[in-house]
């Protein structure tokens, strides 16, 4: 037992630091915010669609009077140590994953933290910059604090999958299955790419299946798409409003995190197996993610207010970034391409070992800090 508390004692104080904020933040904001996931049945009339589990969850959370405690506090808590695990495993720094994690936990629809960190100068006005007039968006229960818990410990599980056998796979499989039951975008974003991870990963050799296996997949993925027809009109599914997708978000969550890493492939020395090992399944969302915004613009899917604010706002977002952190933050990742301009060479070594080697050692913690001051003057004391 001791030892299993020393292994991930990091997650656990995240989880119980967290508890008791949302604990604080509960007793003096709830009454008098706006709440914007307080309800599942008008999720349930707006797109006709019934997420069986989330339902049960819900109507089993309300006679038994905990969907405050479950939406508000337990699950919202209980995430980022998940996301911590994501982080880590991938990363294995930890002073990146507690930075990433604490500002993943600091998403909200209108008070976002990067405002807040923007507007640091007018400091007399701080608090207008702060989320005291709406529940963070990880609130409410089952959607989305349960359906955001369930794909990131899902996706923590699936990275595990050099070292599980066919029988974890095949619970794997059941786990993705069955995510459109809990919530629609996120579970089918879930299973379609499961489907687009098992094919690469037979494809460049990293897992070999059976037929048996083949079956119970083709056979699973039948039933719950075929159940999803059976609820919707097809007609539901073409986007009636206008909508946009700001240049920022674009250069942001696609631009930025791209170009750094095919930087990161053009200037170091990458082992590639090494690289479709751990980034594979990031990449494919990024794919996946990009189709539901193209095809959402174009006037056939889903809102796009509701991709940004679900899970995309506290894992996808964030794991774009992973590939480049964790090359650029290795040991021995400064091993450059033969190139003729070794002056170029030198110097952007000294500078990438001093940013990602040194500095980060001063920055990283003054960031959390600030995130953790987003987090405090947000509490309407």
């Amino acid at each position: 037992m001791i030892r299993i508390i020393n292994n991930n004692l990091i997650e656990l104080l995240f989880f119980l630091i967290f508890l008791l904020y949302f604990f604080i933040w509960s007793n003096f904001n709830y009454v008098n915010v706006n709440l914007n996931n307080n309800s599942l049945d008008k999720a349930i009339d707006l797109y006709n669609y019934n997420p069986y589990i989330s339902n049960i969850l819900f109507i089993v959370s309300e006679k038994l009077n905990l969907t405050y405690f479950l939406g508000f506090i337990l699950f919202p808590s209980i995430l980022p140590a998940i996301l911590y695990k994501i982080f880590y495993r991938i990363l294995n720094i930890r002073l990146w994953a507690i930075s990433i994690t604490l500002l993943s936990m600091s998403g909200t629809e209108n008070y976002p933290f990067f405002n807040f960190f923007y507007n640091l100068i007018d400091y007399e006005n701080i608090l207008q910059f702060t989320n005291r007039d709406e529940n963070f968006e990880i609130m409410g229960f089952p959607l989305p604090s349960f359906s955001i818990f369930y794909f990131c410990l899902v996706y923590y599980l699936s990275l595990r999958i050099l070292k599980i056998n066919f029988k974890n796979l095949y619970l794997l499989t059941f786990l993705w299955v069955i995510g459109p039951l809990i919530h629609p975008l996120d579970g089918f974003l879930g299973l379609i790419f499961w489907n687009f991870f098992i094919i690469m990963s037979i494809k460049i050799k990293k897992l070999k299946i059976n037929n048996n296996y083949l079956i119970f997949l083709v056979i699973s993925n039948f039933i719950i798409f075929f159940q999803a027809f059976y609820q919707l009109d097809l007609n539901q599914l073409e986007v009636t409003e206008d909508q946009s997708y700001k240049l920022y978000n674009f250069i942001v969550y696609f631009f930025i995190p791209i170009i750094s890493m095919v930087c990161c492939l053009n200037f170091l020395k990458i082992d590639f197996y090494e690289f479709f090992q751990k980034f594979l399944s990031i990449y494919i969302l990024m794919f996946l993610e990009f189709i539901l915004i193209i095809t959402s613009l174009l006037g056939y899917g889903f809102d796009l207010k509701m991709l940004e604010t679900r899970i995309t706002m506290f894992l996808l977002h964030f794991l774009y970034y992973i590939p480049p952190i964790y090359y650029l933050s290795r040991d021995n990742f400064f091993i450059f391409k033969n190139s003729e301009k070794k002056i170029i060479k030198m110097y952007s070594l000294k500078f990438l070992t001093f940013l990602f080697k040194k500095l980060n050692r001063i920055y990283l913690p003054i960031f959390s800090i600030l995130i953790i001051s987003y987090f405090v003057l947000s509490i309407k004391l």
